[in-house]
């Protein structure tokens, strides 16, 4: 997928406040069964990567691996701080 188009998904889904942000937030999210997709820093941490690669399979939700670090994908949610993990909700 390419960076525009995650930038456009991402920015549409907080327009429309259809976002989790963090690696918590994004977990109980998939557990519930709201997200439809999980996109990650690729500076999120290997065990939160895989923890919520394994619930997205389950899920049978899109799990994405950003070439972006967790800075610059707070940046792109308008954030403050930095952002590891982001869930798109349904």
């Amino acid at each position: 997928m390419k960076s525009k188009d995650v930038e456009k998904i991402i920015r549409d889904a907080l327009d429309k406040e259809k976002l989790v942000f963090g690696y918590n937030e994004t977990r109980k999210a998939l557990i519930a069964g709201n997200v439809k997709a999980v996109y990650v820093s690729k500076t999120c941490s290997d065990d939160a990567k895989k923890t919520l690669k394994q619930l997205c399979d389950l899920a049978k939700v899109d799990f994405i691996e950003l070439d972006m670090n967790s800075k610059n994908l707070g940046i792109l949610c308008r954030r403050q701080h930095t952002v590891a993990t982001v869930g798109v909700l349904k």
